[in-house]
C-alpha cells in the first residue's frame, strides 16, 4: 500500500514537473502568431496539458525501466527520441505542409520544447530507470547482414511509412471538410488522380516523407536496439510512443488549428503512426529474430522469459 501511494504522488510529481517545464518553454520561446492569447481557452489548455504529461510519464517512464543502457547514454537516448518525436519531425511537417505556419515562426516552434525534452528524460530516468547491473552489451545488434538490415529500413521508409501516411490523411482527415479547405481540398476526383495532382504540383514531397521515415527509424532504433523486453511489448510501446508522444499536443487548443482540424489530425495520426511504429519493431526485432532463429539467443534476456514474466 504504501509503495502504490509513492509511486502516485511521484508520477503525480512528474506530471507537474512537465508542465512546468513546458509553460516555461513555451515563455521562452514564444511563437509569433498574431493577436493576444484568448483567456477563454486557459482551463482548455491546462487540463490538455495536463492530459499530455499523464501520456508522456508513463511512455517515458516505461522505456526508462525497461532499457539496458544505463548512466548518460540513457538519459541521451530518451530524450533524442523525446524530442525527435514530439518536436523535430512533427514541425517539420507542419512548415511543409500548414499554410498558415512560416518560416519566421520556425525557431520558437523547434526551441519552445527544449527545456521540456532536455530536462525532463533526465527526471523521469532518476525516477523510473532501473538500476540493477545489465547483463550482456547494452546495444543488441542485429544478426542479420547488412544487406537484409539495409532492405529492411528501405521498405519500411520508402513504402511503409509513407502509404500510411497520405492513406491515413485521405482516408481520415480528408473525411473533414475543415481539413479539405485548410489543405485545399481534393486534387482529383479519385484517389490516384487526388495523388498524382499532388505529387506533380511537389516533387520534393515523396523523398521529404521517405526521409522522415528514415528519420523515425533513427530516433527509436535505441528504443528497439537497447530494451530488455519481449519484441512484441517492444511493438506496442513504440507503437504508442509514436501515437501519442508526437499527437498528444493537438489536446491543447491553439490559434493555427481549429477544434476540428485538431480533432481529425489527431484520430488520423495516432493511428497510423500507431501502425507505424509497431510495424517497425515487427520488422526490426520480432521478423529478424524469427528469421535467424535468435529469440532465445544469449544476447537478449528478456526474450527467453515467457511474456507474463517480463518485468517493465
Amino acid at each position: 500500500m504504501k509503495r502504490a501511494l509513492f509511486r502516485t504522488a511521484q508520477f503525480t510529481g512528474l506530471v507537474l514537473i512537465y508542465v512546468l517545464l513546458f509553460i516555461v518553454g513555451t515563455r521562452l520561446f514564444p511563437v509569433n502568431i498574431g493577436g493576444p492569447p484568448d483567456p477563454s481557452r486557459a482551463v482548455a489548455q491546462l487540463v490538455g496539458l495536463i492530459l499530455c504529461g499523464v501520456f508522456d510519464t508513463a511512455l517515458l517512464g516505461w522505456w526508462a525501466a525497461g532499457t539496458r543502457l544505463r548512466g548518460w547514454r540513457r538519459w541521451a537516448a530518451l530524450a533524442t527520441a523525446f524530442y525527435g518525436t514530439k518536436t523535430f519531425s512533427s514541425q517539420l511537417e507542419a512548415l511543409w505542409f500548414m499554410p498558415n505556419v512560416t518560416g519566421s515562426m520556425a525557431p520558437a516552434l523547434f526551441a519552445m520544447t527544449l527545456p521540456l525534452c532536455l530536462i525532463f528524460p533526465a527526471v523521469v530516468v532518476t525516477a523510473f530507470g532501473a538500476k540493477e547491473p545489465v547483463a550482456g552489451p547494452a546495444w543488441r545488434a542485429p544478426r542479420a547482414n547488412r544487406g537484409v538490415v539495409a532492405g529492411c529500413w528501405a521498405v519500411l521508409s520508402a513504402l511503409v511509412y509513407p502509404a500510411l501516411f497520405w492513406g491515413a490523411g485521405y482516408f481520415i482527415a480528408y473525411r473533414s471538410a475543415a481539413v479539405r479547405a485548410f489543405y485545399g481540398g481534393f486534387k482529383g476526383d479519385t484517389l490516384l488522380s487526388h495523388f498524382a495532382a499532388v505529387f506533380a504540383a511537389d516533387p520534393w514531397v515523396v523523398p521529404f516523407e521517405i526521409f522522415r521515415g528514415l528519420l523515425w527509424i533513427l530516433l527509436v532504433l535505441p528504443l528497439i536496439r537497447t530494451s530488455r523486453r519481449h519484441w512484441l511489448l517492444d511493438a506496442l510501446l513504440v507503437g504508442a510512443f509514436l501515437a501519442l508522444v508526437q499527437n498528444d499536443l493537438h489536446l491543447l487548443p491553439n490559434r493555427l488549428m481549429s477544434p476540428e482540424i485538431r480533432l481529425y489530425h489527431f484520430i488520423e495520426t495516432t493511428t497510423s503512426n500507431f501502425v507505424w511504429g509497431f510495424a517497425m519493431v515487427a520488422v526490426l526485432r520480432g521478423w529478424l529474430e524469427h528469421r535467424e532463429g535468435a529469440v532465445t539467443g544469449p544476447r537478449d534476456v528478456g526474450a527467453q522469459l515467457p511474456p507474463a514474466a517480463i518485468r517493465a
